[in-house]
């Protein structure tokens, strides 16, 4: 039971960062799913408050307030809105 709540606790927090509603993952096939697509779909992430951009996953993209998140499914888009690359993207 407390796997079933903690893969509805990812999957919350997916929907969050992907800005849709989804259903929690059924199983462990669904969940690596559910990652693989918003490894996809999100790539970088920056903040309204700053200019430049990170990798989805790293600690400083971690540290943005949700309010401030702002995401990018490429390196192309984050640069055409006028962001650059953190420090710590290997290019």
């Amino acid at each position: 039971m407390k796997a079933h709540r903690l893969l509805a606790g990812i999957a919350l927090f997916v929907s969050f960062l992907c800005g849709t509603s989804m259903v929690a993952p059924v199983n462990a096939a669904d969940t690596e799913t559910v990652k693989k697509t918003v490894k996809k779909e999100i790539a970088y992430v920056g903040s309204s408050e700053g200019k430049t951009y990170h990798e989805a996953d790293s600690p400083l993209a971690k540290r943005i307030k949700p309010e401030h998140l702002v995401r990018f499914s490429s390196k192309f888009e984050a640069e055409k809105a006028g962001y650059a690359p953190s420090k710590r993207i290997k290019i």
